[in-house]
């Protein structure tokens, strides 16, 4: 969740140079995740009620990972901040499942999630560094 947050920020010239943002634009497409998961509070508590925290996190991470692939391959910026917004709208699960996962140790979970990031973050940069030397 931190990196989808962070992760502008971090190709933020990049993504100028790819799309010849200006800095508005690059500041919308940093906020869709924020505003879209500012919305999504209300309706991903209620289904966290209706489904169960288990359905609704895992059916969101998949949302999230589709989401996360659509910006990753976004030809042009209205394409980027739709994955971004869907993004934004569908980790709101994870605030959510949360709750559920306190009592099995916070502790672990953190640990196996930033396993997770770690991991991701190492497969993300051995794929730059394979694509810029092609």
């Amino acid at each position: 969740m931190f990196f989808h947050r962070l992760c502008p920020a971090v190709i933020a010239l990049d993504i100028q140079a790819s799309f010849g943002l200006t800095g508005t634009l690059l500041g919308i497409l940093g906020s869709a995740y924020f505003y879209s998961y500012a919305a999504m509070q209300l309706p991903t508590g209620l289904m966290a009620d209706s489904w169960g925290p288990r359905k609704t996190v895992s059916s969101f991470f998949v949302l999230a990972g589709l989401g996360s692939i659509l910006m990753g391959v976004a030809p042009n910026l209205s394409i980027a901040v739709l994955g971004r917004i869907l993004v934004g709208a569908v980790l709101t699960a994870q605030s959510h499942g949360q709750k559920l996962y306190a009592p099995l140790g916070f502790q672990y979970m953190f640990l196996i999630c930033l396993a997770g990031a770690t991991l991701s973050l190492a497969a993300a940069m051995t794929i730059k560094e394979t694509l810029n030397k092609l």
